[in-house]
């Protein structure tokens, strides 16, 4: 319950809306308005009114008896605006996607900045040794198979052409994940209304599953 002094001369609000002072709280309505405090009707132009969508263009206080009544003239933000706040969160949902890993031969691995980095470091590793395999019949530089921690840092056991396939796949996924980032940004650029751009559903469409497929023959069991 909000409050709000009324200078009865002037008819305009000298202190408010707001909770009441301390010192006013064990007064009774009456004792308040004897000090011109009233309890406030408030109301908006739009409703709901959401502080991140809208702006206050007037307000037009009312005594009707013993409340005031507040009509506060709102108007929607600028697009622009409302545009750059839809956009930051198709941002932290594409940011979020990113980091929550993704599923390769049935296990989840980490997606983070340092996991992807890991993941094509070691790809690296294995082409450059492939070529000096190629280079050099007969010789083998490369490992049968190599330990890789999961997102639940259990260790799976990849083969080399495996760990290439998982690269490969995330990255076609992590590019998957931006494309629908961009192709939500362009959706709502096209948007002229504020409201619709409010409600546009950015969440369930566009973005890529992130199980990526293949398989791992480790953790296939024997025929």
């Amino acid at each position: 319950m909000v409050y709000a002094q009324w200078d009865l001369t002037n008819n305009t609000i000298l202190i408010g809306p707001t909770k009441l002072p301390s010192g006013l709280n064990t007064m009774s309505e009456a004792e308040l308005n004897a000090v011109n405090w009233y309890q406030c009707n408030i109301t908006h132009t739009i409703e709901p009114y959401n502080n991140e969508f809208h702006d206050v263009t007037s307000i037009v206080p009312t005594l009707n008896g013993n409340k005031i009544d507040i009509m506060y003239n709102t108007a929607w933000k600028p697009v622009e605006e409302l545009r750059e706040y839809v956009n930051a969160n198709v941002n932290a949902h594409r940011d979020e996607m990113t980091m929550a890993g993704f599923i390769f031969g049935g296990i989840k691995f980490d997606s983070d900045e340092a996991a992807r980095n890991n993941i094509t470091g070691s790809i690296t590793t294995i082409n450059s040794g492939l070529l000096v395999e190629a280079a050099n019949p007969g010789l083998t530089v490369l490992p049968p198979s190599l330990d890789w921690t999961s997102f639940d840092n259990s260790t799976v056991t990849l083969t080399p052409m495996e760990m290439i396939d998982l690269g490969l796949r995330m990255s076609s996924w992590f590019s998957g994940v931006f494309s629908a980032a961009r192709a939500h940004k362009d959706a709502i650029l096209a948007i002229p209304t504020p409201q619709a751009i409010i409600e546009y559903d950015y969440k369930t469409t566009l973005w890529p599953a992130n199980n990526i497929g293949g398989t791992i023959a480790s953790l296939t069991p024997p025929a």
